[in-house]
């Protein structure tokens, strides 16, 4: 690992220079996390029903879900999310 260090060393790092502002934002964006929600279901039938009741609905956390339905509700951490994400409703309902 010491030989892979230093060629690091040697043929990376001296290239690469950042800025301040450019070190404050990248540790500002690795202590940001995002909490996505979502619903996982077995048959597209399903899923076609609640993505259309969901458009109607203003919070998604709210939302009651039939527990005849085959449905798994989950929600995944993401670590490290940029500032400016191209998030829009569509990619949520």
């Amino acid at each position: 690992m010491l030989v892979r260090d230093q060629l690091y060393r040697e043929e990376i790092s001296g290239k690469i220079t950042l800025s301040k502002e450019e070190v404050r934002k990248a540790f500002i964006d690795a202590k940001r996390q995002l909490f996505l929600s979502y619903l996982y279901f077995e048959d597209s039938t399903d899923a076609a029903f609640v993505r259309k009741q969901l458009k109607n609905c203003s919070q998604f956390n709210r939302f009651q879900i039939d527990t005849t339905m085959a449905v798994l509700r989950d929600t995944a951490t993401l670590f490290g999310v940029k500032r400016k994400l191209p998030l829009n409703k569509q990619h949520f309902v």
